[in-house]
């Protein structure tokens, strides 16, 4: 009964019964594709995902140490004192509030910056030839503050409104801000851009005897 009713639902299709058994090595084929289509299609994009995500997290990463090195820096200069005696920054440069070092001749501008803090230590912050932004106090040996795994292309310190190396002075009823620009990139990526982080700092309190 069975094979006489295939044999009539075959005749009626007009499709040969063999054909109607299973699929195809043709449909096999396509649907292979369909499905390897499919499938690298959701790989790459979880691939994109986790390289986007990476990105982000270099990226923030390096904004935090960024921002720490920002604020550590800027507390101190905030707060700095007139070096009235020249015992930090050396004879000549009594009255001064900061003073700028390590200057590169290539860009103009100078890479460190030293001045006496309100605990009565002289603080310097500098970038080394390596490209290492450092801290220093009084003599003691001079500290990372940046993780490892960020270079600074350059560090430039510039000062307005107060006596500096540079030979400008503003006076006493002009309030002296140190300017620090940033350049930064991540060591760990070829492909990384350099971010570029800048900040003003004003002095706090009058600059005034």
């Amino acid at each position: 009964m069975k094979s006489w009713f295939k044999k009539l639902k075959c005749s009626m299709t007009h499709i040969p019964c063999s054909m109607q058994e299973g699929f195809t090595l043709i449909e096999l084929i396509v649907v292979l594709a369909v499905l390897t289509f499919v499938l690298g299609a959701t790989v790459n994009i979880f691939i994109s995902m986790l390289q986007g995500q990476r990105t982000a997290l270099r990226d923030q990463d390096l904004f935090d140490q960024a921002n720490y090195a920002l604020e550590s820096m800027s507390q101190l200069i905030m707060n700095a004192q007139k070096d009235n005696t020249g015992s930090c920054l050396g004879a000549g440069y009594e009255g001064y509030n900061y003073l700028l070092q390590n200057y590169d001749a290539s860009s103009g501008f100078y890479q460190g910056i030293k001045f006496l803090s309100k605990d009565g230590i002289c603080e310097q912050f500098f970038l080394d030839q390596d490209g290492v932004l450092k801290h220093q106090e009084d003599s003691s040996s001079a500290q990372n503050i940046l993780s490892d795994s960020f270079e600074v292309k350059y560090a430039r310190f510039v000062i307005n409104g107060d006596k500096s190396i540079l030979g400008s002075y503003g006076g006493d009823s002009v309030q002296p801000r140190v300017t620090i620009s940033l350049d930064i990139r991540d060591k760990s990526s070829d492909t990384a851009q350099d971010k570029i982080i800048e900040t003003t700092i004003s002095k706090r309190g009058l600059n005034i005897q």
